[in-house]
C-alpha cells in the first residue's frame, strides 16, 4: 500500500498538468502595428468608452476600435498585410487572432493589401450591407456610405466572395460591386483616384523593403519594413546576420519608449522609434563591439509576438531597502535579453506556445527543458553590461509616463544585487495605462449612431472583454498579471452590457455565383418558366434560389510570354500600361551577371530542393507588384490636403508566377561594409528544409542556435540562413572556376 501511494500520486499529478495544459488558451501571436498616422486619428481600447489620441507603434488587437476624422489617415500592419484607412473613417477590429481576422467598417474607405494568406485562414470585412471574405492575395478597396449604409467594392486584383441578406456573388480582379439592402450591382473598376495612388506608392515601396530584407527576416515579422531603410546590417560569426540601429551615443533598448496595459499579455513595451516595434516585440539584443545589435535569430514562417523581450528585476521591498531617500518611488528595473536566453511569459501559456516564442532564437536543449527552466538560476549576459539596466518609477506604469522622464538613478552595486524576478513589477494598470502616453488630451469621436449600427456578419466574433472599471477587483487580487481567459470570460456572463457590437449573423453560404470577368454581358439567371434576361448595366438584382446556369466562360486572362516573365493584359483592364518590376541595387547597380530578366539580386541562394519563402505553404500563388509607368508621389504624402492630386499615375499589376528554381541565382555581396564569412562559419551552411514532422529527423545544424524540429500541433518553417559568399568567379574559357 506504502508503494502503491506514491505511483497514485504520480499519475494524478500528471492528470492535473494534462488538464491545465487542455483548457489553457495562448494569446494570439500576432496583432496590429499602428504604422503611419495623418491628422487626427483617435482609438478606443477594447471594452473602454473613453477615446485618446492615437500614436506610432500602438499595439492592436481583439476588440480595439480606430476612428480617422475628416483629412486624416492611417495605416495598420498585420505582419505583411498592410490595412489603410481613410477619411471619416470607422475600423473597430472584432477579432485578430491567428486563423481569423474580422473587421467591423460602419462606414469610411478602407484598403487592404494582402500579400499571403495563411493556412485556414479567413479574412473578413463585415459592413452594413454585406460581409466580405478575402479568397486570394490581392489589392481590395470598400466604401461605405454614413447615411444609407451602401457599400462599394473595389477589386484591383484579387478574388472576394461578398454575401448580403439575399445575394451571395464572388468578384474577381477588375471588378467593382455595390450593395444595399435591396440587392447588388456589379461594375467594371474605375479610374484610381488619388487615395489608390497613395496606396500604390506605398505598396511599393514595401516591396522595395521586401526585396531587401529577404534574406534577414520573415515577411510576417510585423514592422519588418522600417529596418530596409534605416541602420546597418552587419554580419558576426556568433550570431550571423546582425542590425545596428541609427542610434545615438547612450542609447540603450527598452529605454526609450513607454508601458501600457494590453490584454491579455498585460504590461507592454512602446517603442519612440518607427523602427522599434520589430526589434523590441521579436529577437535579442547583444552588445557586440560597443554598440547595441538587433540579433533576429532564425528566420521562421510565422513569428511569434512578444510584449516585451526584458528581464525584470527586483521587488518593493527590495527597491525600499537600498535606502534612495524619502518619496522615491520604484516601479520596476529591468534589461534586454540576449541570444540563447529564453523568454517566459507572464500570461498563462501552453508548452507549444512557449516553445514557438521561443525557437528561433535559443538552442535545441533549451527548447527541451523549456518547461522546466528556473529564470532565476540564469546567468544574463546583458545584465553586466555597462549602462543596459534601466530603472523607472512607478508613475512610469501607472501614468504611461516616458520612461526617459521617469528613470531613478541607483547604485551599480545594488543593481548587482537585485534578484531577477519571472513577473513584471506588481502595479495595478489604471485607465492612463490603457490609453497611453497621449491619455488625458482631447481626441476626436466618431458620431455615436456609428457605435450602434449593425453590421451584416458571417462569423460570431468572440466575446468582447468587460471594461476595466469591473476588473479592478480582480486585478487587485494578482498585481501586475492578466487575467487568465476563464476569468475574463466570467466576468463577460455576469456584465452582459460588454457584449460585441450587434451584427446580423448570416448562414453559410451554400453556393457562390462568380459573375463574367466583363460585367454585363453575361446572361441573367433565368426565372422560373422563362429565357435568360440580359444584364441592364446599373440594375440592382436580387440573388435568385436557381442554379446561375448557364455562365459563359471568363474573359481573356493574364498570361505570361514565357522567359521574359512579363504579364500581358487585356487592353481593358486598368491595369493595363504597367511594366514588369526589375529589383536593383540600393545603389542603382545592375543585376548580377547571368541572371534571369525578372529576377532579384537580393534573393538568397537556396538549397537543392527548397522553394522561397513566399511559396513555402501549399496553396499560395507567389505575388510580386511590377513598377508603373510613371512616377510615383513620395511615400511623406499622406494627408490628403497638403498636396495637390498627383495625376497621370497608375497601379502596378500582379503577378502570380511562380518563382523558377533555375532563375535564382546566388546573391552578391551587400551594399555596406561586411564581413567575409569563412567557408566553415555556420552562417554559410543550408539547413536542408524538410516538410515532414518527423522529430527524430536529423538535420544539419552547425549555426550557434539551432533549431528544433517543428512541433506537429503549430508547424514552423524555417528559411535558410543568409549567405554573404561570393559568386564563383567566371573562368576565361567560359566555365566556372572552381
Amino acid at each position: 500500500m506504502k508503494r502503491r501511494l506514491p505511483i497514485a500520486l504520480g499519475l494524478i499529478g500528471l492528470l492535473q498538468s494534462f488538464f491545465v495544459f487542455s483548457v489553457i488558451a495562448d494569446p494570439p501571436t500576432r496583432v496590429g502595428r499602428l504604422s503611419q498616422i495623418g491628422g487626427q486619428v483617435s482609438f478606443a481600447r477594447a471594452g473602454e468608452s473613453q477615446w485618446a489620441p492615437a500614436y506610432r507603434n500602438l499595439p492592436l488587437t481583439t476588440g480595439d476600435r480606430l476612428w480617422s476624422a475628416e483629412q486624416s489617415r492611417c495605416v495598420i500592419h498585420v505582419g505583411s498585410t498592410a490595412i489603410r484607412i481613410g477619411p471619416s473613417t470607422e475600423l473597430d477590429f472584432l477579432a485578430l487572432e491567428d486563423r481569423f481576422i474580422q473587421l467591423r467598417l460602419p462606414q469610411g474607405l478602407l484598403c487592404v493589401t494582402l500579400h499571403h494568406l495563411r493556412e485556414g485562414e479567413t479574412i473578413e470585412i463585415d459592413t452594413p450591407s454585406a460581409a466580405i471574405v478575402l479568397l486570394t492575395p490581392g489589392r481590395y478597396r470598400w466604401d461605405v456610405e454614413g447615411n444609407s449604409g451602401s457599400t462599394r467594392l473595389t477589386v484591383w486584383k484579387g478574388q472576394a466572395q461578398v454575401t448580403g441578406s439575399n445575394f451571395n456573388v464572388t468578384v474577381t480582379d477588375g471588378q467593382s460591386l455595390i450593395a444595399n439592402q435591396d440587392g447588388y450591382r456589379l461594375d467594371v473598376a474605375g479610374a484610381p483616384d488619388p487615395f489608390d495612388q497613395w496606396v500604390v506608392s506605398e505598396d511599393q515601396r514595401e516591396e522595395q523593403a521586401r526585396a531587401r530584407m529577404a534574406r534577414y527576416v520573415s515577411f510576417e515579422l510585423t514592422g519588418y519594413e522600417e529596418l530596409a531603410d534605416e541602420g546597418e546590417w552587419r554580419v558576426v560569426p556568433s550570431y550571423g546576420a546582425v542590425w545596428v540601429p541609427p542610434a545615438p551615443p547612450g542609447w540603450v533598448p527598452y529605454r526609450f519608449g513607454h508601458w501600457i496595459w494590453v490584454d491579455p499579455w498585460g504590461w507592454t513595451w512602446v517603442d519612440d522609434s518607427p523602427w522599434g516595434f520589430a526589434t523590441t516585440h521579436y529577437g535579442r539584443w547583444a552588445w557586440i563591439g560597443g554598440v547595441w545589435a538587433w540579433v533576429p535569430g532564425v528566420v521562421v514562417a510565422e513569428p511569434v509576438y512578444a510584449p516585451a523581450l526584458v528581464v525584470f528585476a527586483g521587488h518593493p521591498g527590495f527597491w525600499a531597502g537600498i535606502g534612495l531617500g524619502v518619496g522615491v518611488s520604484i516601479g520596476a528595473g529591468w534589461f534586454p535579453l540576449a541570444p540563447g536566453e529564453p523568454y517566459v511569459p507572464c500570461y498563462a501559456v501552453s508548452p507549444v506556445y512557449l516553445r514557438n516564442i521561443n525557437v528561433a532564437y535559443v538552442n535545441r536543449t533549451v527548447i527541451q527543458n523549456i518547461t522546466q527552466i528556473n529564470v532565476t538560476n540564469l546567468t544574463y549576459i546583458n545584465r553586466t553590461v555597462p549602462g543596459a539596466f534601466t530603472v523607472a518609477s512607478q508613475e512610469a506604469f501607472t501614468r504611461a509616463l516616458p520612461v526617459q522622464k521617469a528613470l531613478v538613478n541607483v547604485p551599480r552595486e545594488a543593481l548587482a544585487r537585485a534578484p531577477v524576478s519571472p513577473r513584471p513589477p506588481s502595479i495595478t494598470p489604471t485607465v492612463s495605462s490603457i490609453q497611453g502616453v497621449m491619455s488625458g488630451r482631447p481626441a476626436p469621436q466618431p458620431p455615436h449612431a456609428l457605435l450602434d449600427r449593425p453590421v451584416v456578419a458571417l462569423h460570431q466574433p468572440p466575446p468582447a472583454i468587460p471594461p476595466l472599471a469591473l476588473r479592478q477587483n480582480a486585478l487587485a487580487q494578482h498585481p501586475g498579471l492578466p487575467l487568465a481567459p476563464h476569468e475574463l470570460a466570467s466576468l463577460a456572463k455576469v456584465h452582459p452590457s460588454a457584449a460585441p457590437t450587434s451584427l446580423k449573423i448570416l448562414p453559410s453560404p451554400a453556393r457562390s455565383f462568380t459573375p463574367p470577368r466583363q460585367a454585363f454581358q453575361g446572361p441573367h439567371p433565368p426565372a422560373e418558366g422563362g429565357a435568360a434576361k440580359a444584364i441592364t448595366p446599373g440594375s440592382f438584382r436580387p440573388w435568385s434560389p436557381t442554379p446561375p446556369s448557364p455562365v459563359p466562360s471568363p474573359g481573356p486572362r493574364e498570361r505570361f510570354s514565357g522567359s521574359t516573365g512579363s504579364l500581358h493584359t487585356p487592353a481593358n483592364h486598368p491595369f493595363s500600361n504597367a511594366r514588369p518590376f526589375r529589383a536593383t541595387s540600393p545603389l542603382g547597380a545592375p543585376s548580377p551577371k547571368g541572371s534571369s530578366p525578372g529576377s532579384s539580386r537580393f534573393s538568397p541562394p537556396l538549397p537543392p530542393g527548397s522553394r522561397h519563402m513566399d511559396s513555402r505553404v501549399s496553396g499560395t500563388q507567389h505575388w510580386r507588384f511590377s513598377e508603373p509607368s510613371h512616377p510615383m508621389p513620395p511615400a511623406s504624402v499622406l494627408n490628403p490636403g497638403s498636396r495637390a492630386a498627383v495625376r497621370g499615375v497608375s497601379p502596378p499589376t500582379f503577378s502570380s508566377a511562380p518563382p523558377k528554381p533555375h532563375a535564382i541565382q546566388r546573391a552578391q555581396k551587400p551594399s555596406f561594409p561586411t564581413q567575409r564569412v569563412p567557408k566553415n562559419s555556420p552562417s554559410s551552411t543550408y539547413r536542408r528544409v524538410v516538410p515532414s514532422h518527423n522529430l527524430e529527423e536529423k538535420r544539419i545544424a552547425p549555426r550557434a542556435h539551432s533549431l528544433p524540429p517543428p512541433s506537429p500541433q503549430r508547424p514552423v518553417r524555417h528559411s535558410p540562413p543568409p549567405s554573404f559568399r561570393q559568386p564563383p568567379a567566371a573562368h576565361p574559357s567560359g566555365k566556372e572556376k572552381r
